[in-house]
C-alpha cells in the first residue's frame, strides 16, 4: 500500500509540474537581427593644480638672533656677517670679563646691522609682498561608459531582447536560453 501511495504521488507531482515545464522554450541558436549598446554616466574627479598669486602687506622687517625659531640663527647672509664683524670688533674691545660682554654685544649690534641692510634690498615696511602659490582645485569628469549590449534575436518568428558583454554581429548565429513568462 506503501508503494502505491509513492509512485502515485511521484506521478501527480509530474503531471502538475507540466505547466513549470512548459513554461520555458529552449532555443540553442538564435538569429541576431538588432545590437544597441547600453551606456551609463559615470562621473570621477580630477584634481588640477594651479598657480594663484597672493599678496601680503609687509608688517616688520625686525630680524636676527632674537627671531631665530621663525627666521633662522642669524636671520640672513647679512646677519651673519654682522655678527662675525661686530664679534670681531667686541673682541677688541676691553679685556677681561668685558672682553666677553663685548664681544657677546657686537654680535647682536653687527646681526641687526647686517640684517637691516638686507631688508633694504628687499621690501621696506607697509609694501605689498607677493608670491605665486599652487592652489589645486578638484573638478568632476563625466564619461559614458559601456555597460552591456542589448541584442534583439528572432527564435521560431518571435522576437526576444537578451544582454551580452560583447557585440555579436548581425545575421550571426548565438547560444541563447529564454525562459517565457
Amino acid at each position: 500500500m506503501e508503494k502505491f501511495i509513492n509512485d502515485n504521488i511521484l506521478k501527480i507531482a509530474i503531471v502538475l509540474s507540466l505547466p513549470l515545464w512548459a513554461a520555458y522554450a529552449f532555443a540553442d541558436q538564435a538569429e541576431v537581427v538588432g545590437v544597441t549598446p547600453n551606456y551609463i554616466t559615470q562621473t570621477t574627479y580630477e584634481i588640477e593644480t594651479r598657480y594663484e598669486t597672493q599678496c601680503n602687506v609687509t608688517k616688520s622687517k625686525d630680524r636676527g638672533i632674537i627671531e631665530y625659531g621663525s627666521n633662522g640663527i642669524f636671520g640672513s647672509l647679512e646677519g651673519t656677517i654682522g655678527t662675525a664683524v661686530g664679534y670681531g670688533i667686541g673682541n677688541e674691545i676691553g679685556g677681561g670679563s668685558g672682553n666677553d660682554i663685548a664681544q657677546v654685544l657686537g654680535g647682536i649690534i653687527g646681526n641687526k646691522i647686517g640684517n637691516d641692510i638686507s631688508d633694504r634690498k628687499k621690501i621696506a615696511k607697509g609694501q605689498t609682498e607677493c608670491f605665486n602659490v599652487p592652489v589645486q582645485e578638484k573638478f568632476p569628469v563625466t564619461n559614458q561608459v559601456l555597460t552591456h549590449y542589448n541584442v534583439i534575436v528572432l527564435v521560431e518568428g518571435s522576437r526576444f531582447t537578451v544582454q551580452r558583454n560583447y557585440q555579436p554581429r548581425i545575421g550571426s548565429y548565438i547560444d541563447v536560453s529564454l525562459r517565457v513568462k
